[in-house]
């Protein structure tokens, strides 16, 4: 039988050129339906979500824990992580953990957030890279260093003269339901992380002196999650995994903790 992670969880990785992806700079690169929600807002509404708030029983605290580890340490623990019995997923969890504590297993990013029950969080920690988008033709040969190709490479750099930014880093998003009198949680999470994976040249036709005409443009990684799962209070549970193109050999795990505490 699925559980219901498996049943409710879409996940994406993918490795892109920057030119292809021009979408606007929200979380994923276009907006998620947790801020779809929030659009239509009327004084009758916001009225109604002020005493909502005011009213709201419970705190709740979303965190997303990304771990990159060795696809040969990640495979015999995915049956007990993906396991919908806590006695026997803690336990993986826990390993995992152990695994960090020895350098065995990568924290990639642990965004954390705290919000009102029913109420959207967000939190992000990310840098924003800039990256020319259009170019002109060089005007004069300039030298370079070779990689595999001789000791001296003449190359005619393209000259830019537009640019595009591209934010790169962690972000999560939650809201959460408390039920059965705060033993479990609804929880809906979209969290991910985009990181710059390497500048890579591209060179374009020779000239009859054979002189290249080179552009070096940014190649972006990007994993993500967007789930809705029921989830006891304080539990722990894999929610995602990503096995990566960079580096060879590497899974991520997305590890989602959720506790709700009475307001007092």
């Amino acid at each position: 039988m699925k559980s219901l992670v498996d049943l409710t969880c879409t996940k994406l990785s993918r490795v892109a050129l920057l030119p292809l992806l021009l979408a606007s700079a929200t979380i994923y690169g276009q907006e998620s339906a947790l801020l779809d929600e929030e659009k239509a807002v009327t004084p009758q509404s916001a009225a109604a979500h002020r005493e909502a708030q005011r009213s709201a029983k419970w705190n709740v605290r979303v965190d997303l824990q990304i771990v990159s580890i060795p696809q040969g340490l990640a495979l015999p623990l995915l049956p007990d992580l993906q396991s919908a019995d806590t006695k026997v997923s803690e336990p993986a969890v826990a390993k995992i953990q152990v695994l960090l504590v020895e350098k065995r297993a990568t924290l990639v990013g642990w965004p954390m957030l705290v919000t009102l029950e029913n109420e959207r969080g967000a939190v992000e920690s990310e840098a924003e890279i800039r990256y020319p988008s259009d170019f002109s033709p060089p005007s004069e040969a300039t030298f370079g260093v070779g990689r595999g190709e001789g000791p001296n490479v003449r190359e005619n750099p393209l000259i830019p003269n537009a640019f595009e930014t591209r934010n790169i880093g962690t972000s999560l998003e939650a809201r959460a339901s408390v039920l059965q009198d705060g033993k479990r949680l609804l929880v809906t999470v979209a969290g991910g992380k985009t990181v710059l994976a390497e500048m890579k040249k591209y060179e374009s036709a020779k000239n009859r002196d054979g002189i290249s005409t080179v552009e070096y443009q940014p190649e972006i990684g990007n994993t993500e999650v967007n789930c809705t799962v029921s989830i006891l209070n304080g539990q722990r549970m894999l929610i995602g995994t990503h096995k990566l193109e960079k580096p060879e050999g590497q899974m991520e795990l997305f590890i989602l903790h959720a506790t709700a505490s009475r307001v007092e």
